[in-house]
């Protein structure tokens, strides 16, 4: 799966927000919190595209 900036997606039963993309591998996330995460692509999945 093809993720960009700004998507939304669901890792470990909560909502993050992409704040970078690394490489095809892992991305970065950003929950309203503010609590990052550096997640592995496969395990996250997608919720809402903008």
């Amino acid at each position: 799966m093809k993720y960009n900036l700004g998507d939304i997606v669901e890792f470990e039963d909560e909502l993050f927000t992409i704040f970078w993309i690394y490489d095809s591998e892992y991305v970065e996330l950003s929950s309203e919190d503010k609590k990052c995460v550096l997640a592995k692509a496969e395990d996250i999945r997608l919720v809402k595209a903008k």
